[in-house]
């Protein structure tokens, strides 16, 4: 063992295969292994510097992690310290032969933010002193299904400010929340159809312009849509509905060389009374777009008696004894038309009952074989 001085500098040498170690207090502290390894606190450093503070369950055989030339060591929990001012900084550099610091990972104290940046030192991922995790605006968070990178689906913030789900390598969006919040399925751009609604399915195939509702269950209840209403003005009311509310509409809207908001035809559901608790008198009300019009017009309704009327708005106020079917025009001719073909009949029947008989006890027959008119009372024809 030798101590050297070269002008300023002290030389420690140990020129056996042997190690060196530092001592304090009756106790090792430190070692340097005839092969450079510095152990702090350890006889034995795995790497070429070891920090313990006690021994753990590893193996040596099983060697270190690739590329590792530290190693802290504990029997119980172990840590990696940094300490700045609240003002300042902790970092972890990553360089390469182009740049000291090509990727980093920072903890901010003045915003008590963890801070990740990549390629060259740019900020790519935050997590704030909230806990919410902030991506680069049009950056996705990716799952890949191998280390070749191959995307199975990945999410983004695009520069409209819209969240862009996209699946099979990243190519196809699959759907997208907009700035306004509406949910977009099969377009990237919301359209008016009547107006800009929250929920737009757009594609240019039956599969990829339809929706299926299915229930699998052991019993008779099926799968349901459901429209709700209240005359409330914040959400969760139950602000009762009034006479002639609308409270449920299907629309038809159709494409016209413009823009898809003419409309060709709707169903609408309508309060027919006045509504109280757990008492909703309802109607359904069917409208067509005549020829040359965008507006449709009401063409059949059936009111909260079970009266229906075609063409014909109020059912219920024509004669009672004959107004479960009101069919007609106010401002023209009526009729009805029943077709069959040449060889067969046309027929209106009067009923008392479902039993054989009872079916048929009033009869109005036309016979097209015969051109022939035949009426019936009590099953037999009388006429």
């Amino acid at each position: 063992f030798n101590i050297i001085q070269n002008g300023n500098d002290a030389l420690l040498y140990l020129r056996e295969s042997g190690f060196m170690s530092f001592s304090t207090n009756n106790d090792e502290r430190l070692r340097i292994t005839s092969g450079g390894n510095v152990g702090v606190s350890t006889l034995t450093p795995r790497a070429k510097l070891s920090v313990s503070s006690g021994t753990s369950k590893y193996n040596p055989a099983a060697g270190l992690g690739a590329g590792a030339i530290a190693c802290i060591e504990s029997n119980g929990n172990v840590g990696l310290q940094f300490l700045s001012d609240s003002s300042y900084s902790n970092y972890i550099y990553f360089g390469d032969e182009s740049s000291v610091s090509t990727g980093a990972i920072q903890y901010a104290h003045s915003v008590n933010a963890l801070i990740f940046k990549v390629n060259g030192g740019t900020e790519r991922l935050r997590i704030d002193s909230n806990g919410d995790v902030e991506i680069g605006s049009g950056k996705y968070l990716t799952w890949v299904a191998s280390a070749a990178g191959d995307h199975r689906g990945r999410i983004k913030c695009d520069s409209g400010n819209s969240m862009v789900f996209e699946v099979t390598n990243g190519n196809n969006e699959a759907m997208r929340i907009d700035s306004s919040l509406r949910l977009l399925l099969g377009t990237n751009s919301s359209r008016s159809v009547g107006n800009e609604r929250n929920f737009q399915i757009e594609g240019t195939t039956n599969t990829a312009s339809s929706m299926s509702i299915v229930r699998n269950s052991n019993d008779t209840g099926p799968p349901t849509i459901n429209l709700g209403k209240s005359r409330g003005t914040s959400v969760g009311s139950n602000t009762v509905v009034q006479d002639d509310d609308t409270i449920g509409a299907i629309y038809f809207r159709a494409a016209d060389g413009t823009d898809c908001n003419s409309l060709s035809a709707y169903i609408e559901a309508e309060i027919d009374g006045t509504p109280g608790g757990n008492d909703v008198p309802g109607r359904l009300v069917f409208g067509t777009a005549s020829d040359g019009s965008a507006s449709p017009t009401e063409r059949l309704r059936i009111d909260s008696s079970g009266k229906t009327g075609i063409n014909i708005n109020n059912p219920s106020s024509y004669n009672s004894s004959g107004n479960e079917l009101v069919l007609g025009n106010t401002s023209s001719n009526a009729g009805m038309t029943i077709v069959s073909n040449s060889a067969n009949n046309g027929h209106i029947f009067f009923a008392d009952g479902t039993a054989s008989g009872a079916q048929n006890r009033g009869i109005i027959k036309y016979e097209h074989g015969n051109d022939a008119m035949a009426f019936n009372t009590a099953e037999a024809e009388r006429l």
